[in-house]
């Protein structure tokens, strides 16, 4: 009877340990079905990214060509408005010029103001830093 008891026991053990091989192997298998749908699902999020990052660049491209051709007209009605007031061209232009160039210098003077607000400058120092 002790050899049936052994047989049965050892038996009971392989059975066990296979069943806690396949257990993990399964719990394996579903880790590895899980981080490849994450995969997926972070590779379909870039790539939408990327298409709307190019579409709102181009929205921006289109939005400035716009605004050139806006500014080019009203600075052609302002110039022939002025000159059926009775100034010659050479003051029309000469105006025109000053108000441009006082326009760049207001709208530099918001874009460094701002840009002093943007620290990325730091954050990436302290990202790439290297430990010492």
């Amino acid at each position: 009877m002790t050899v049936d008891s052994d047989t049965n026991t050892s038996s009971q053990e392989s059975h066990n340990d296979t069943q806690h091989g396949v257990s993990w192997l399964q719990l394996v298998r579903s880790f590895e079905r899980r981080y490849a749908a994450l995969i997926q699902l972070v590779m379909a999020d870039v790539q939408l990214s990327v298409k709307a990052l190019f579409v709102c660049l181009f929205c921006l491209l289109l939005m400035s060509g716009l605004a050139l051709v806006s500014w080019c007209g009203l600075l052609a009605i302002v110039a022939f408005a002025l000159h059926a007031i009775g100034l010659n061209w050479f003051t029309v232009a000469t105006l025109v010029l000053a108000f441009n160039i006082v326009m760049l210098l207001v709208v530099r003077s918001i874009f460094n103001s701002s840009k002093k607000e943007l620290a990325l400058s730091q954050s990436l120092k302290a990202i790439f830093q290297k430990t010492s």
